[in-house]
């Protein structure tokens, strides 16, 4: 290895470097402008001590050339676009850079009164004007809204367009949206004090705002989920889902669905179905009712991982009838429940 890189500032301004160390010698190297898509000339390194500059400026060109599209791909395409996707070296594997995602406001910083936490959140009634203009809402019995559906202010992926970038390197735009629901007007209410009703009416926002999205001229994936708690990477106490669209299936979820048809091949039977009836009469049982079960899977990634699922056969929340659809329900406030009294309500993430 020629050098070893340490960035002080990814998103900073004129002042950020990338300090070169070779030798005992450190390079400040001026970040590519905001405007400008050139590469990087011997102009921009400059030898900053002269005890070894002769090697340095020995070694200085086969750097920039080596470097050049690191420094283009840092600089100048994260200041032009707010989400990317990002390639493993090796692997098919890709992930979401979200930049802007730091600058979110946080409540977990430090306790605040909860007085003051329901009068400065951005999720309370009163407080609306604090977030991105609403998709749609629904109203509660008293007529005042009883959930809030609206973009994401700090979105992880977004509709602005880009270029794809391949070698070694390779990264292309993450195109997609990202929304927040609000389920409930209450500060501090979580899933496991709702009512029936209320976990039945978010399950149909679920449904309702998925299959808009599933219409939608470029969406090959609806994500569902829910960061509950500070360590889950929840930045608002206020409950609240996410559902962030994609261009593609992920490639975990394609696997999922091959190894189901594969063993609705050999076995002419819904595995999820199998796995349902089994893990009902089991050691993993959490709770159960006539039409949905909980249970912790037996081959669990996460401690107190959970799954949720009908015991009949359903492809998604749409396809289950009212009656069904409350079992769901029930078995997931009762679930949540569980999870708060005896895990002393412990912080988790949800995927729907």
């Amino acid at each position: 290895m020629l050098c070893d890189l340490r960035q002080r500032s990814i998103y900073g301004g004129d002042d950020s470097q990338l300090l070169l160390y070779k030798d005992g010698a450190s390079l400040p190297v001026r970040p590519l402008s905001m405007h400008s898509r050139r590469g990087l000339s011997s102009d921009d390194v400059r030898p900053a001590g002269n005890p070894v500059q002769g090697k340095v400026v020995e070694e200085k060109n086969r750097r920039v050339d080596a470097l050049q599209h690191l420094f283009y791909f840092q600089y100048h395409i994260l200041s032009h676009m707010a989400c990317e996707l990002r390639k493993d070296y090796l692997l098919d594997r890709w992930v979401i850079i979200a930049g802007g995602r730091n600058k979110r406001p946080s409540e977990f910083v430090k306790k605040v009164d909860e007085n003051t936490s329901r009068k400065t959140c951005f999720f309370c009634p009163g407080n609306e004007e604090t977030t991105p203009p609403e998709i749609w809402r629904i109203p509660d019995d008293a007529k005042k809204w009883g959930m809030r559906l609206f973009p994401n202010k700090f979105p992880a992926v977004s509709v602005e367009d880009g270029e794809h970038i391949g070698g070694l390197l390779e990264c292309m735009p993450a195109y997609g949206t990202h929304e927040v629901l609000v389920e409930t007007p209450v500060h501090g209410k979580s899933f496991a004090d709702f009512t029936v009703k209320q976990m039945r009416d978010v399950l149909n926002a679920y449904e309702t705002r998925i299959r808009e999205l599933e219409a939608t001229q470029g969406v090959g994936y609806v994500c569902v989920f829910k960061n509950q708690g500070k360590a889950s990477g929840a930045s608002i106490a206020h409950s609240h889902s996410q559902i962030i669209t994609l261009p593609r299936i992920p490639p975990l979820v394609k696997a999922e669905v091959q190894a189901s048809k594969k063993y609705f091949r050999e076995n002419e039977r819904c595995v999820f179905c199998d796995i349902a009836k089994k893990e009902s009469a089991g050691e993993r049982l959490v709770f159960k009712n006539k039409d949905a079960v909980a249970f912790t899977p037996y081959a669990s990634r996460f401690p107190f991982e959970t799954w949720i699922a009908p015991v009949k056969h359903a492809r998604r929340i749409g396809d289950l009838d009212g009656r069904r659809s409350e079992f769901l329900a029930e078995v997931m406030v009762k679930t949540f429940g569980k999870m708060k009294s005896l895990l002393d309500d412990p912080s988790y993430n949800m995927i729907v």
